[in-house]
């Protein structure tokens, strides 16, 4: 993939597979990412911008070395206005937007409100909650709470019933 990107350094679609694939952990645990992967990352999202993916990585990144906070929520914006209804990117999503301490951000409250709605649609997609829920900052739980009182209490109560 790294070869394929820098001989066809023009287009997008091969740095995003690079990113993609050399960083698909960070998908699942970002763990503290070097400034190759940073770069990779950076240069696959300004080619291709229309992949959600990448932003997602980016905001991943960010959120995960603690850098500029404001930097961190739009890039997770972005990877929610490019692919508003990709379940595959729920989990990330909410995990990074609820540990934020921008989570009071008007718009992202709009957005993180809509991937709980769709979650609590699909039985499957509940556990996601409950570990958001579980990682959350106080107030990405208190957030979580207020949207679960008004869609699903039932849901709510089970997640107090199993926390600590």
């Amino acid at each position: 993939a790294a070869t394929a990107a820098e001989v066809g350094w023009l287009r997008g679609d091969l740095w995003a597979d690079y990113a993609l694939s050399a960083d698909s952990i960070l998908l699942i645990e970002p763990p503290p990412a070097n400034d190759r992967t940073k770069m990779v990352s950076e240069q696959a999202a300004a080619l291709a911008p229309y992949d959600a993916r990448l932003w997602l990585l980016l905001a991943a990144i960010n959120a995960k070395n603690g850098l500029s906070d404001g930097k961190t929520v739009a890039q997770l914006k972005v990877s929610f206005y490019t692919a508003p209804n990709d379940i595959r990117l729920i989990p990330l999503r909410l995990r990074i937007a609820t540990q934020l301490p921008s989570i009071s951000d008007d718009e992202l409250q709009k957005l993180i409100e809509h991937e709980l709605r769709t979650a609590l649609r699909k039985s499957e997609l509940k556990p996601i909650i409950a570990t958001a829920y579980r990682d959350a900052s106080t107030a990405g739980r208190q957030f979580i709470e207020t949207t679960l009182t008004v869609f699903d209490a039932g849901f709510l109560s089970e997640l107090h019933a199993r926390s600590p």
